[in-house]
């Protein structure tokens, strides 16, 4: 019963550390959403890159971003990894279709 205890306990201790780490800005999501669209698009600045709609599950991301006159549809893992864009229809969007294309 002990051991039941004490690994009940450290579970319980872990969770509750997990709660106290800071969480991520909207800044800081946005500065990686704006990163990933770079990657995936290869040849553009990430500063001249406009987010919106972005949406996290614990799996993925998916959003829209602008450079240069184009809206994207995009998407990456909850990590921020594989980023794929693709050049979005101008009357389509993220958020009428609730994906990206």
């Amino acid at each position: 019963m002990k051991i039941g205890q004490t690994a009940l306990r450290a579970l319980a201790a872990s969770i509750s550390l997990a709660a106290c780490s800071n969480p991520v800005t909207p800044e800081q999501t946005e500065a990686k959403l704006k990163a990933a669209t770079a990657e995936a698009l290869g040849e553009v600045n990430a500063d001249v890159i406009a987010i919106s709609n972005q949406k996290g599950s614990m799996s993925r991301w998916v959003w829209e971003a602008k450079a240069n006159g184009k809206t994207y549809a995009c998407d990456a893992d909850n990590f921020f990894r594989l980023p794929s864009c693709q050049q979005a229809d101008q009357s389509t969007s993220l958020a009428s279709e609730g994906g990206s294309q």
